[in-house]
């Protein structure tokens, strides 16, 4: 009976996993046939948690062949997000980008977070976070040499190591901290439809100091209700 039940418990997420190859397969298929508008509802069903970049891929490519320029610029970041150096999302994007109705002068903004990520952003928050987990396992290990040891010139080395790897375990938690930081506050949005105004402050009376249209990235900074501060990629804050 034991037996049974390990097997069933193994072989339901199996299924599962069976079920959405078949499903993305399905969709594939529908794409081949141009038939993105059947195709698009497949591929939006294994949208979740654990969605590949695939996924994201083929969807923001059905997308762009119905000439919805948002979504399609939506599902390439998705998909970008998982993988920066995805090459064939940063092609496609680049092509969906040219569908957009607006044109900005993009300015650089620095911000603290964007500014450490830049320098730590080779690993996320669990990397950096399992890396001060080991160099604190690490500093264990040399605590324990150091304390057995009778050796001074050994003692003296563990000792140094000791510290480095404390050292490194604080650092670790840093850069674990401020990765999460970026992650949190770096929020992007596509503006999903055209002729979108953006108001001086949050009153639907308040002066419009920008249009813009369906594909348009911008920072949100804040939001308020029903109200969110942005940053267009001008720098234009509304």
């Amino acid at each position: 009976m034991k037996n049974l039940v390990i097997t069933i418990l193994l072989f339901v997420p199996n299924m599962f996993l069976f079920a959405q190859n078949d499903t993305f397969d399905q969709a594939n298929g529908l794409y081949d046939q141009k038939k993105f508008d059947q195709a698009i509802p497949l591929y939006e069903s294994l949208l979740g948690e654990n969605t590949h970049k695939e996924v994201y891929f083929n969807l923001a490519n059905a997308y762009y062949q119905q000439r919805n320029t948002a979504k399609s610029i939506y599902y390439y970041e998705k998909a970008l997000q998982l993988d920066p150096d995805f090459t064939a999302a940063q092609t496609n994007l680049k092509f969906a980008q040219k569908t957009r109705l607006d044109e900005f002068d993009e300015k650089t903004t620095y911000r603290s977070s964007a500014i450490w990520h830049q320098t730590i952003g080779f690993f996320d928050t669990q990397k950096w976070a399992f890396f001060a987990v080991a160099a604190l396992w690490i500093a264990s290990v040399f605590f324990c040499l150091f304390y057995f040891s009778k050796n001074s010139n050994k003692k003296r080395l563990y000792f140094a190591v000791m510290v480095l790897s404390v050292f490194g375990s604080l650092l670790g938690l840093l850069f674990a901290y401020q990765e999460n930081i970026y992650q949190q506050t770096e929020r992007y949005a596509i503006v999903m439809a055209n002729d979108v105004e953006v108001k001086a402050d949050g009153r639907s009376i308040a002066k419009t100091i920008e249009v813009v249209n369906e594909g348009t990235k911008v920072f949100i900074e804040q939001t308020d209700g029903k109200w969110s501060k942005i940053l267009l990629p001008d720098a234009t804050e509304g």
